[in-house]
């Protein structure tokens, strides 16, 4: 229960943070916490560019501090009594929706596929090593050009509170709660805009459940890159109106930045969509029509929009290198209907636009098809029953960024992806949702604008609340945690490294290999597991082979193929001291004799490895483990 107290700490320097950017600058309540949040992640790279990532904790907390003592004993606020004017219905709601996702997360587990081997070891490896993750160590984490934007904010309250998967959880809840806050407006301390705000965030998180794949309980940067965007794009349509527009607009560019290193490439795709939006605000006033000498009137916006695809640019192309193929014969290949995977990736993207559901977990059985339908459908309506523009405007602008970003999707898919995985359309589920995430908040933001639009804003609330299920606790909370999907392979496989510490020592070197894996079922867990708990010691799925077969074996991250002859060399170099045989299936069984001595039959469990003179490897049974 003392990770869950030692929360509000974090909390509070954030909004220490927030009342400093309040009363030096002059921004409201939820444009500080944006700031916060930047400064936070800015803080904490300041902190290991310096050594240590507790300087850049020093360096926050001093900021914090600063704020709330400012804030506090300010005559103006003493005397005028404004804290209303910091503490608006948004930033209330961000209160007490991040402490509620401390109670809510508290006792939790990591449990998802790329938390253990990318977004959670980060924040876990940083945290231990009190360094920041570079090439010689990206063995456990995936892309080596892993953005750290969303690892330094987790990172931030576990070098406070300490190691707490739990936490991390809620610290994830709390990061994709900013840029709703953020869609709020200016909300005023009227029954009916706190009531609206509420009824707004409620539906908004009721949708994140039945249109993304894992909800909010991830450290996934999929569902907050989608939904700072639209926090972004809706913040950016009320701010540029307002007094101080230099300061608003050096903000915007800086926030276009930001998204670019929430997630890899894919967030420099959506500040082009919110570049766009804003262009697009450019072009047209608040009844929707055309004002085409807008920029004429208005440099500053020519102005930032030449700056923000200037840096965009930069952003995406840093992103890129590395990532297209040296050639352009993939990106070729990828706009050419002749080639035999452009035409199979086309054909299955096309069929998972009507067949791929979004979610498991939801009662609403959601695919995009579906969800683009009543996207449309829903604009269409408020334009003829609201007799307004600003809803045609907005299915304008849905349908661009849809089009748009289904082209680069299958680009993407043909020119970087495996020829399994572009077949297959590898984890499309996961990449529609994105778009969807950010169309829905756009869709909500402008129903809570529109007094008159209240009716669908509830409309979308009720629909999204009958996607609730049984699911729903285990997926939104701490709760119910039996009916996590594979469960039982999570504790059973943290049970399993357990027992092998006890057997062979916390140090010992252990190789593991998960012959029932399937390319079909993609059941990695076992090996993700290991991954996340034992990095140092255990082999990596990443890097090395953890199946063998006929045609050598199975490696994620690279192009070697090693036969099953090559196994004790692998284990020779690598002063691996155990074998650890998680699952088996007729090929181990039948070849594994011909490179090792060992008494009996193949089974489950650890084998101590050791040599013979002539290099012969033997394998003693040591634990079944079960």
């Amino acid at each position: 229960m003392r990770e869950a107290v030692f929360m509000i700490i974090p909390i509070l320097i954030i909004l220490g943070i927030a009342c400093f950017y309040h009363m030096c600058f002059r921004f409201r309540g939820a444009e500080g916490l944006v700031l916060a949040v930047l400064s936070v992640i800015l803080g904490m790279r300041l902190g290991a560019l310096f050594g240590s990532f507790q300087y850049g904790v020093m360096m926050l907390v001093g900021l914090g501090c600063l704020g709330i003592l400012v804030f506090a004993i300010h005559p103006k606020q003493l005397k005028a009594g404004k804290y209303s004017n910091f503490f608006e219905p948004g930033l209330v709601l961000f209160i007490l929706g991040s402490l509620g996702s401390v109670l809510l997360f508290y006792g939790d587990f990591i449990q998802n596929i790329d938390d253990f081997h990318q977004w959670g070891i980060a924040v876990k490896y940083m945290l231990e090593k009190d360094r920041v993750i570079t090439t010689d160590c990206l063995d456990f984490t995936g892309d080596p050009r892993l953005p750290m934007a969303t690892s330094y904010f987790h990172l931030f309250f576990q070098k406070i509170v300490g190691y707490n998967e739990g936490n991390m959880y809620a610290s994830s809840f709390i990061f994709s709660l900013v840029p709703a806050c953020l869609m709020l407006g200016k909300r005023k301390w009227k029954l009916g805009d706190v009531l609206s705000s509420l009824v707004f965030l409620v539906a908004l998180y009721l949708g994140y459940y039945s249109l993304y794949v894992h909800p909010y309980k991830s450290l996934y940067v999929d569902l907050p890159c989608a939904c700072w965007a639209a926090g972004i794009a809706i913040w950016w349509k009320g701010a540029r109106k307002e007094e101080g527009k230099i300061k608003h607009g050096i903000c915007f560019v800086c926030f276009l930045v930001f998204l670019s290193r929430i997630k890899y490439a894919v967030g420099a795709l959506f500040g082009a969509f919110v570049l766009f939006y804003a262009i697009l605000l450019c072009f047209t006033d608040g009844s929707g029509k055309k004002v085409l000498n807008r920029f004429k009137k208005r440099p500053m916006a020519l102005a930032l929009s030449l700056v923000g695809l200037v840096i965009l640019g930069f952003a995406g192309g840093r992103a890129l290198v590395g990532r297209l193929p040296g050639s352009l014969s993939a990106t070729i290949e990828a706009l050419s209907f002749s080639s035999k995977k452009a035409k199979l990736t086309f054909q299955a993207l096309v069929t998972a636009l009507w067949s791929k559901e979004m979610t498991n977990y939801s009662r609403l059985k959601i695919n995009l098809i579906i969800f683009l339908a009543a996207f449309f459908l829903l604009l269409a309506l408020a334009t003829l029953l609201l007799h307004s523009r600003r809803f045609f405007i907005l299915g304008i602008y849905g349908f661009v960024v849809s089009v748009g970003y289904l082209l680069v999707l299958y680009v993407t898919y043909v020119s970087t992806f495996s020829y399994e995985e572009s077949i297959r359309v590898s984890a499309i589920h996961r990449y529609f949702s994105i778009l969807a995430i950010f169309l829905y908040a756009l869709l909500l933001s402008y129903f809570l604008e529109e007094k008159k639009a209240k009716i669908f804003l509830a409309l979308c609330l009720l629909v999204m609340a009958t996607g609730v299920n049984s699911y729903f606790l285990a997926k939104a909370s701490a709760l119910d945690s039996e009916k996590i999907y594979r469960y039982k392979s999570i504790v059973e496989t943290k049970r399993r490294i357990e027992k092998i510490d006890q057997v062979a020592g916390e140090d010992a070197r252990v190789y593991l290999l998960v012959q029932g894996y399937s390319l079909d079922r993609l059941n990695e867990l076992p090996m993700a597991v290991t991954s996340y708990y034992k990095a140092d010691t255990y082999s990596n799925y990443l890097r090395l082979p953890w199946k063998f077969n006929e045609e050598g074996s199975l490696i994620f991250v690279t192009q070697q193929s090693y036969g099953i002859t090559g196994l004790p060399t692998l284990l020779k170099e690598g002063n691996y001291g155990y074998l650890w045989i998680y699952s088996y299936d007729a090929y181990l069984k039948n070849h594994l004799q011909e490179i090792a001595d060992f008494d009996g039959k193949v089974r489950r469990g650890l084998y101590q490895v050791s040599f013979r003179e002539d290099g012969r490897m033997i394998l003693k049974f040591v634990n079944h483990l079960s």
